[in-house]
């Protein structure tokens, strides 16, 4: 019966020390670029992690399911031909990282609440020789930020509170489009695992009712698809592109 209520205070205390871990983790021994993308340096799960990949449990490392869903971030992003994208909450900066190795001419700007995050996502940036330009922001709050192209969030918006506030934040920043990877409720089956993870988004306060707001709007759904992988079999991920 009890129920969790997310607020900005509420993520900076979840995230600004895991992230001031990881910090200092990457400052002692600077991985590869592949693993800096792919994979948590401090996430101890490792080989024997479990993760949903082709709509199947299955454990081993944890890189796997990130790899497909990186890669599909990177095509959907720049399926919109974009000369700047803003991602909305990108953390330590390795969607960006990845769009700019694919694509260099792209502009990649972050936006990111935990200042550890937005420290190791400009030294990785400068480090790994794909520049990006990511500053500390507070996304709820109006932004002041230069039109892009495409905006958007990839496992973020569900940490946010006021999803649908940022979402229309989005919206007015983006040229082409808004492309979410997030946890869409409103996309999950009415199946055992599917009704378990409805209950557990709501416990948590997650992402309520964004989807049903774009809807309600009837803002142009070019893309709504629930996704066969997952690291958490509790929290699915959707593609949803939303036209501006």
């Amino acid at each position: 019966g009890q129920h969790y209520k997310r607020d900005v205070q509420a993520t900076l205390e979840d995230y600004t020390e895991l992230r001031s871990r990881h910090l200092s983790l990457w400052k002692e021994q600077r991985p590869p670029i592949e693993a800096y993308l792919m994979s948590e340096p401090n996430d101890g799960r490792g080989r024997h992690h479990r993760q949903i990949i082709d709509g199947k449990l299955v454990t081993g490392a944890m890189y796997e399911e990130r790899t497909r869903l990186l890669d599909r971030v990177v095509r959907s992003v720049l399926s919109y031909s974009p000369r700047i994208v803003v991602e909305f909450g990108c953390g330590i900066g390795r969607n960006l990282i990845a769009i700019k190795r694919r694509c260099p001419s792209v502009r990649c700007v972050g936006l990111e609440l935990v200042a550890p995050a937005v420290e190791l996502a400009n030294m990785a940036s400068e480090y790994y020789g794909f520049p990006i330009e990511v500053s500390t922001a507070d996304v709820t709050k109006p932004l002041a930020v230069e039109r892009a192209d495409v905006c958007f969030s990839v496992q973020a918006l569900e940490e946010i509170p006021d999803s649908v506030g940022v979402f229309e934040q989005m919206r007015t920043s983006s040229l082409k489009a808004v492309v979410l990877f997030e946890p869409m409720t409103e996309l999950y089956p009415y199946s055992v695992r599917g009704v378990a993870a409805r209950l557990r988004m709501k416990h948590l306060d997650r992402l309520a009712g964004l989807y049903s707001h774009i809807g309600r709007c009837a803002y142009p759904v070019q893309c709504a698809e629930l996704l066969s992988d997952a690291g958490n079999a509790l929290n699915p991920i959707a593609e949803v592109h939303v036209g501006v």
